[in-house]
């Protein structure tokens, strides 16, 4: 299964109507968060992003829950494997999945779960990787060019 986010392409009126200026097609729309079937691409369950809550603070964690709301009809022994993005990607949402779903998903460089060696520095070596281990978790950092680090979390290879 995967999560992402779409933007459908609105221009009518609507409270919660999006502006996102960096997507090609159309930059108005509504927000939908969207789990998918990666073999079928048929879409398991959307959540739509109606905005901030009337208060007016945002909300921590919403990649967090966002996740956890659309996986939820997947049942506790379903054994899938989720695979999100940076957006979405939390040591915290791994532990949450940790019972019944493997998650995979590549993370943030500004997370402070990320320990400094495994961030980007002009120090190492282009296509050198560095693996950590901890509890059910497998942390890596790939460098595809000097001073830039991929970082991926993986619950599904934990010992790798």
């Amino acid at each position: 299964m995967c999560v992402d986010e779409q933007l459908f392409p609105f221009k009518g009126r609507c409270g919660f109507k999006q502006y996102i200026p960096t997507k090609p097609r159309s930059k108005y729309g509504l927000k939908l968060f969207l789990l998918c079937c990666c073999q079928t691409s048929y879409r398991g369950n959307i959540q739509l992003y109606t905005g901030k809550p009337v208060g007016g603070k945002a909300e921590k964690n919403r990649g967090q829950r966002v996740v956890l709301d659309l996986v939820e009809h997947l049942g506790s022994s379903s054994g899938r494997n989720v695979t999100i993005d940076n957006f979405f990607t939390s040591l915290a949402l791994g532990e949450a999945l940790k019972k019944n779903i493997s998650l995979i998903g590549t993370m943030r460089k500004n997370k402070p779960e990320i320990p400094s060696a495994f961030l980007p520095s002009k120090l190492r070596e282009v296509f050198s990787s560095q693996f950590g281990y901890t509890s059910g978790f497998t942390l890596v950092s790939y460098v595809p060019k000097n001073g830039k680090a991929v970082i991926l979390l993986s619950s599904m290879h934990p010992d790798a």
